[in-house]
Formats: structure tokens, C-alpha cells, sequence
């Protein structure tokens, strides 16, 4: 039934709807189906016209249930960063808010998403185009905010690390550093700043290189950096840094 009428029903587990069901869902379905439930979502008025833009932006079915898997399929996708951090205006904080405590694709497509974002709920009469236009504005902006939040915290960190180092915060500057860290590795003896001067030589200058630079300084991927980690990296960068600057001091003392 579920396969068949997939776009209409959704399923839910102790009252929590279950986006994308699979193989462990359904053994413990055949074991205690007193667990579960399907409902079915109609759609009509104004939820139609907030649908079909939907789906038609993610290339997904105009229908609530589909629609609603697609949106926690591209949330799911974002680093743990941008589910943990609180670096995020408020309205988006509310909108991860709705994500993380949804149970049922109807309400939170047409109820708490909009509530999340201060608008109306989306009721079975007709809305006009200009509050659809404007839940998709907010919705929109505070998506864009979401899945942007890591790439800049990425970015600050580089550019507090390059800085600490004594090169420009900007792609130049870490290539130059990069360029420093190939002429300084061979001959350096302290272990420690050997081990970030060989990483940051077989970094690659482009996010990913850099996040892997982070990762060692900070001891923690980027991607899963929390406030704390935010909040404590200037100090970890100075402490790679303040050692890069003498290590180039005395190179440039030697050619002298």
C-alpha cells in the first residue's frame, strides 16, 4: 500500500513520521505493528500552490509527503556544524527548530514551518500570491543561511589562521603559506610544528585543504566543530602561528 500510494501516505513510528522508511523500519513493523500508523495527505488551496512551487524547486513530486522527504533529505545532507550552532539569525534558528522536532508532514509543511517563520498557517482556503511569495522569501533566505553557515566559519578560521601564521587572510595568502611551510618542513625539528608544516605541504588550495589544516590544529573535522570549537580556535592558531613566524625569522636570518 505504501509503495503503491507512496506520494499520498505517510507513515509514522510512535507518532514520529518516518521520512524515507527502510529495511529496519519494516522488521520491526512485522514484529509490533501496534507502533505504526499511515495517513493519507490531501491537498487543496492555498497547500497546493505551496507545494508545487516546492516540488518544482526540488524536482520531486507535487504532493506533501514527497515534498516534505525531499526537504529533510537536503537538511540531512548538512554538516553537524550547521545542526549544532547557534551562530544563525533567529529565524533560521526557529526553522532547524521545526525540522528537528516535525512529526507530521502536513503540520509542519503548513503549520510550523510557517509559524517558524512568523507567517500564517496555510489553511485550506486560497492564498494570494503575495503570501506564498513571501513564506518562499523567508523560507528561502533562511535555508540559504543554514547550509552557508559552515562554508564561513570555514573561511573565518582560515583567515584567523593565516593571519596568526603572517600571511594575507585571502586564497594568495595561502598559497603563500603553503610555499613557506615547503621550504621550512624539511629542516624543522620541533615535531609538533613539523606535523602541521607537512600537512599544510600536502594540502590541497582549495576548502578542502584547508579543512584539513583546521582539523589538525583543532584537533576536530570543521564540519563537526561546535561553538566551543568556534570560540577556542584564534588561541589554537596562535599557538601554530607564533612558532611559523620565528621558523621564517630565522630562514630569512640564515640567507642574510
Amino acid at each position: 500500500f505504501l509503495l503503491t500510494h507512496r506520494d499520498e501516505t505517510s507513515l509514522y513510528r510512535d507518532g514520529s513520521f518516518v521520512p524515507e522508511p527502510g529495511i529496519a523500519d519494516f522488521e520491526v513493523l512485522m514484529r509490533r505493528p501496534e507502533l505504526f500508523a499511515v495517513a493519507g495527505s490531501p491537498l487543496d488551496g492555498a497547500r497546493s500552490a505551496v507545494v508545487e512551487r516546492v516540488a518544482k524547486t526540488l524536482k520531486t513530486p507535487a504532493a506533501t509527503v514527497p515534498v516534505v522527504r525531499a526537504l529533510f533529505r537536503m537538511v540531512r545532507q548538512l554538516p553537524e556544524l550547521a545542526h549544532r550552532t547557534r551562530r544563525l539569525a533567529a529565524r533560521t534558528l526557529r526553522v532547524r527548530a521545526a525540522f528537528e522536532k516535525a512529526r507530521v508532514p502536513e503540520r509542519f509543511l503548513y503549520v510550523e514551518l510557517p509559524d517558524a517563520l512568523e507567517l500564517q498557517p496555510f489553511t485550506g482556503d486560497k492564498a494570494g500570491e503575495v503570501e506564498v511569495a513571501e513564506f518562499f522569501r523567508r523560507l528561502n533566505a533562511c535555508l540559504q543561511e543554514w547550509s552557508g553557515i559552515a562554508g564561513i566559519v570555514h573561511a573565518d578560521a582560515r583567515k584567523t589562521l593565516l593571519e596568526a601564521c603572517g600571511f594575507a587572510p585571502n586564497d594568495k595568502g595561502w598559497q603563500e603559506l603553503r610555499e613557506t611551510a615547503t621550504r621550512l618542513e624539511p629542516g624543522e625539528r620541533d615535531p609538533q610544528l613539523r606535523l602541521v608544516l607537512r600537512r599544510i605541504v600536502e594540502s590541497t588550495p582549495d576548502e578542502a585543504g584547508a579543512a584539513s589544516v583546521l582539523a589538525l590544529v583543532s584537533g576536530r573535522p570543521p564540519d563537526n566543530w561546535l561553538d566551543e570549537d568556534i570560540d577556542r580556535f584564534p588561541e589554537l592558531a596562535k599557538t601554530v602561528g607564533e612558532p611559523v613566524r620565528r621558523a621564517v625569522a630565522r630562514t630569512a636570518e640564515g640567507a642574510a
